[in-house]
């Protein structure tokens, strides 16, 4: 079975943001934990008035959001870096995956590759991509409105089911 799927530049930043989310969310944690403790340590520590210590609380607090949406102009701006090295045409151009009995073909402008069904993952959705992640971190990433795509998932899920 073989599925043709169209990627925007818009897909492409949309799933970079995507595949940062957890990523990010993570080192959020750390770092307000990591502010947690140094505030409290400090508000122990010193005799500075309450007032001081409640304005410096509040300017934390807000650092959290504003740290969040400058990770955001930043995974958008290296998106915007790759799509130029990639180049446009990828983008203009049909990809097409196709089952085979030896794997996974990926035919694009840039290359054709086989990838073993031992060598995927998971193929999962979201709320707007199926992705086929690969050994080694690599992942297609196919849009949701594409034709054909829940037949294919299926096929391809079974396919994984007989390789491990």
């Amino acid at each position: 079975m073989k599925l043709s799927y169209c990627i925007t530049t818009q897909d492409y930043v949309n799933f970079a943001l995507r595949s940062s989310k957890k990523r990010n969310q993570k080192i959020r944690l750390v770092m307000i934990m990591s502010l947690a403790v140094f505030f409290t340590i400090l508000l122990s520590m010193s005799s500075a008035p309450i007032e001081i210590w409640v304005i410096f609380a509040c300017l934390l607090a807000l650092l959290v959001p504003l740290e969040h949406l400058f990770q955001n102009v930043v995974v958008k701006h290296n998106a915007k870096n790759s799509i130029t090295k990639i180049g446009n045409n990828f983008f203009d151009s049909e990809n097409s995956l196709e089952l085979s009995n030896d794997g996974l073909i990926s035919n694009s402008n840039l290359s054709v590759s086989t990838i073993k069904y031992k060598n995927i993952v998971k193929a999962y959705c979201d709320g707007r991509f199926f992705y086929i992640e690969i050994i080694g971190g690599s992942k297609f990433f196919i849009p949701l409105s594409t034709t054909g795509l829940p037949k294919f998932r299926d096929e391809l899920q079974s396919k994984i089911n007989q390789a491990t």
